[in-house]
């Protein structure tokens, strides 16, 4: 009997070591798992602070890219309109120097015209 009571103590011994021994792996993985919370959340923190300044440069970027544009199609459309004016006033102009030269014979056909109804 005294050595079964031996053995039940040794026994017992052994079973707390096991339960002393999982809890320190517990306390251990509980550390690690604080420890990736942390690292976790510094992580996505750092990708929050990183994807902000990527969308800032490129916002910065595309405005300038932008304003570019505008401006390349103002300078086109004021070049194109600055055309079509001087094309305008060649075209005013021949008819003016038609008129002039021709004026008689214009006003005498209208003279016709209203004389035959």
């Amino acid at each position: 009997m005294l050595l079964v009571k031996k053995e039940r103590f040794i026994m017992a011994r052994e079973i707390n070591h096991v339960i002393d021994q999982l809890s320190k792996i517990e306390a251990s993985s509980n550390e690690r798992i604080s420890s990736a919370d942390i690292e976790m959340k510094e992580y996505a923190l750092l990708m929050e602070q990183k994807t902000k300044e990527f969308d800032d440069a490129l916002e910065a970027e595309l405005t300038k890219k932008l304003t570019q544009i505008k401006a390349d199609l103002s300078a086109e459309n004021a070049d194109e309109l600055n055309a079509w004016r001087a094309e305008t006033e060649l075209q005013l102009e021949k008819i003016d120097e038609r008129f002039r030269s021709r004026h008689k014979q214009i006003a005498q056909k209208i003279l016709e015209t209203i004389v035959r109804l």
